[in-house]
């Protein structure tokens, strides 16, 4: 069976020997429970930086925290999903199932937001933001629910 390497420790010499399979599985919930937090973290500041927008939305909005937000949303994002294509056994045929579902899902909603914006005339910049807000919600929010899902399936070896 395949172990799961940290992916800051995978090229440690001896590190496999070292560790025992207890430790490998105690490791493998700890990453699992960390991705979910990087994911709530980035969708946190995604949705804190859309309401900055929306509370400004009349008068002439300072973009610079929200854009912020934005950058650490989607950069906590790229985070999530590299922490986890790096675990090893994982039911990715689970995953890519329920993920594409909520893909589904998740991009109508945000579409449909998108175009409730565009309708009512929010000028470009803070649309710009907002939109940015909505990319990160209509993706990372899929990306949590199928590594959940997938997480608890029995993998075969």
């Amino acid at each position: 069976m395949p172990m799961m390497w940290w992916w800051w420790a995978r090229d440690m010499p001896g590190a496999k020997r070292r560790l025992r399979p207890r430790t490998w599985r105690i490791a493998h919930m700890l990453l699992a429970v960390v991705i979910v937090v990087v994911a709530m973290v980035g969708l946190t500041l995604a949705i804190t930086g859309g309401v900055l927008v929306v509370a400004q939305i009349g008068q002439k909005p300072s973009l610079a925290v929200p854009t912020g937000f934005m950058v650490g949303a989607i950069a906590l994002e790229l985070v999530a999903i590299v922490m986890l294509v790096t675990i090893r056994p994982f039911a990715w045929d689970r995953f890519f199932l329920v993920l594409g579902w909520a893909l589904l899902a998740y991009v109508l909603q945000s579409g449909i937001i998108e175009w409730s914006f565009i309708i009512n005339d929010v000028p470009g910049r803070p649309l710009a933001v907002l939109t940015a807000g909505l990319v990160v919600f209509a993706t990372i929010v899929p990306l949590m629910i199928a590594f959940t899902v997938a997480r608890y399936q029995s993998v075969a070896p």
